[in-house]
């Protein structure tokens, strides 16, 4: 049912499994998860704190597992902060790319956008996945918005951020992510015709997203 997004589904599968075994944690783990999936976010804290007074023991899931899940999870209720505690928790256990990201969007939510942008650059050089290059540039725009308008700083920021999605584009020409995120710092610096025609760009890859006819 979880693969096919039948998630309600899947959580009463996985009810009937506990009705027998109501101890197995790594069930109640994978019921957590889909309960904070579909919105019942406080239920699903809950059982994470619960499973994780357990798990000393046991140690299935890992510990890191269920900090980093119980963090995320606070995050989805706007608790930044709160969520961040619990992921830099599970990084003292292990330093795993999927925990790193959770603290990088923890920072981002917070508009630490520097500490963020040093957090995706570390998963980058892990997985080298370009999403999280991406990212980089994203938080380096964040970085040049907080700056002093039309100052040297905030131009430098806006500059390093467009050289971080042209070389996403060197790759991926289709890329209409990059595009956008062009567009808008182009915006930002007063090039309103390299803007528009980032735009452009972006609009003939991906037509159908609402997001970029803003």
């Amino acid at each position: 049912h979880q693969h096919l997004g039948q998630n309600e589904d899947a959580i009463k599968c996985l009810d009937k499994i506990l009705e027998d075994t109501p101890e197995h944690l790594p069930t109640l783990f994978k019921k957590c998860k889909l309960l904070v999936k579909v919105g019942k976010i406080t239920e699903g804290i809950e059982g994470l704190e619960l499973i994780q007074s357990k798990n000393r023991e046991e140690g299935d899931p890992p510990a890191e597992d269920i900090l980093n899940h119980i963090g995320w999870s606070w995050m989805q209720k706007g608790e930044n902060k709160k969520g961040l505690e619990y992921v830099e928790e599970a990084l003292k256990i292990n330093l795993d790319s999927d925990i790193l990201d959770s603290k990088a969007v923890a920072l981002y939510n917070l508009k630490r956008y520097a500490e963020s942008k040093e957090c995706y650059e570390k998963i980058f050089e892990m997985d080298g996945n370009e999403v999280d290059r991406e990212w980089v540039g994203i938080c380096l725009r964040e970085i040049g918005r907080q700056e002093e308008d039309n100052s040297e700083k905030q131009q430098k920021y806006y500059e390093d951020a467009i050289k971080i999605f042209d070389l996403i584009l060197e790759n991926n020409k289709q890329h209409s992510d990059s595009w956008y995120q062009k567009g808008i710092i182009n915006w930002n610096l007063n090039k309103f015709e390299d803007a528009k025609k980032c735009q452009i760009e972006a609009i003939k890859i991906s037509p159908n997203d609402a997001y970029y006819w803003q």
